[in-house]
């Protein structure tokens, strides 16, 4: 383990040693285009995407919910059958069970 942590440090010691690449300011037609596109925006335009996407968020998380609402209702329906009864009958020894083991 001592010999990764001695790699480890003289990489980060190299790192630090090496040259750094000067970065000068955007040019002048780099900063033309993001201020002409800031500009041609009109007013709420840059928040119409953001509302696309809470309206699909909303969308997805009502159908995540009507899809777990069936899937409970379904599986609520079912236990009414002997599997249920058998399930039961094993909850409520699991249950004594447990209530034993904690005296």
């Amino acid at each position: 383990m001592k010999q990764n942590d001695n790699q480890l440090d003289r990489l980060f010691r190299a790192a630090a040693r090496s040259p750094r690449m000067e970065v000068g300011a955007p040019s002048f037609k780099l900063e033309a285009q993001v201020l002409a596109g800031w500009r041609s925006l009109q007013p709420g335009e840059d928040m119409t995407m953001l509302i696309v996407w809470f309206r699909r968020a909303v969308a997805c998380a009502c159908l995540l919910m009507l899809l777990s609402l069936a899937w409970n209702y379904s599986d609520r329906s079912g236990s009414n059958d002997r599997a249920g009864e058998t399930a039961d009958a094993f909850s409520i020894a699991d249950s004594a069970v447990t209530l034993a083991l904690n005296q």
